[in-house]
């Protein structure tokens, strides 16, 4: 209820909508939960988060070619915030922006070079230390325009393995990388994942920073 009242005031608060989307998911009402993260890509078509999720439930009732198209959609934009958070983000902006770095106080332009932001600081002096943000949201406070930047980021999951070969073999005795009892060597692995995850925030009022938060995993 609480979420249907927040996009009733504010229509484009991605967020909501992709919450809403794993709520009827895990009820097992899947065309309401893609009616959802339909609408939250409408307003975000480029939230990685949305396509995997949305891709998940085409995957778990058998829509084999859509599932695979939000897989591929996913991939795509997961690796482009994996590179533009590898890149030198704000150096690479300050020289793509030399007059709005020029204006700035000193502090300033010191937080911006390393990737900090204070309350106070204005939508263009954001975007020079954080970047584009992953979705924007608009409404009201106190009769005052808001409007909140968020940004994704890509956080490691450890996952443990488990392959068989092609070639025969006997029982399995123990330990990594013996041999499977059903007919192939068992190798044991970890290897790591990268999931989107919600990133740091910022909301501005009239155009100023009135508050930020960051992720704490």
């Amino acid at each position: 209820v609480e979420l249907k009242k927040a996009i009733s005031i504010y229509p484009a608060f991605t967020d909501v909508y992709n919450q809403l989307g794993v709520i009827y998911d895990r009820i097992d009402k899947p065309d309401s939960s893609i009616i959802y993260y339909t609408t939250a890509l409408k307003y975000n078509p480029n939230d990685p988060t949305v396509h995997n999720n949305i891709g998940t439930v085409f995957f778990k009732h058998k829509n084999y070619p859509e599932a695979m198209k939000a897989l591929h959609l996913f991939l795509a934009l997961a690796f482009s915030v994996l590179l533009s958070s590898c890149a030198s983000g704000p150096e690479r902006r300050i020289s793509s922006n030399p007059q709005a770095f020029g204006k700035l106080s000193t502090a300033d332009q010191v937080a911006v070079k390393e990737g900090r932001i204070r309350e106070g600081m204005e939508k263009e002096t954001v975007f020079l230390a954080w970047g584009k943000p992953n979705s924007v949201s608009v409404g009201k406070r106190n009769g005052k325009d808001l409007e909140r930047w968020s940004y994704n980021t890509l956080r490691p999951v450890y996952v443990n393995t488990v392959g068989v070969g092609m070639w025969g073999g006997g029982g399995w005795r123990g330990g990594c990388g013996g041999w499977g009892g059903w007919g192939g060597p068992m190798m044991m692995s970890s290897m790591v994942d990268y999931v989107p995850s919600p990133g740091p925030s910022v909301e501005f009022t009239s155009g100023k920073v009135t508050g930020y938060t960051m992720p704490s995993y």
